[in-house]
């Protein structure tokens, strides 16, 4: 790092963040490239998100399934679909619940309920 300030071209004073911008922009040229401590961001995401998490709309949802976006509805109003999520008057189907939700579905013969 370098001291509190640092002089420009023309001799004035420079602040010490943008002095340290213009030498990795300087670099960044010259192609010794290091990410400036400015850029480097120890913040991280509380987890990655994984494929099962995306949230689908009611259309996504019925293309996934394979099934009418009628059907989804319906289904959806007597209780026996899959489960949702309500955002305001949005609705959305979670990827992974949907896809244990098609586990419970499976049947051995025709004759289970």
């Amino acid at each position: 790092m370098r001291p509190a300030a640092a002089l420009r071209r023309d001799g004035h004073i420079a602040h010490p963040l943008i002095a340290d911008l213009a030498e990795a922009l300087a670099t960044a040229m010259t192609g010794k490239m290091e990410e400036p401590e400015l850029l480097k961001s120890s913040v991280k995401p509380a987890r990655e998100p994984k494929a099962g998490d995306r949230l689908l709309t009611p259309k996504e949802a019925a293309d996934f399934l394979r099934v009418s976006l009628s059907w989804l509805a319906k289904a959806r109003m007597r209780g026996d679909g899959p489960p949702f999520v309500k955002i305001g008057r949005s609705i959305r189907y979670s990827e992974g619940h949907l896809q244990q939700w098609i586990k419970s579905q499976m049947h051995l013969s025709t004759s289970e309920r």
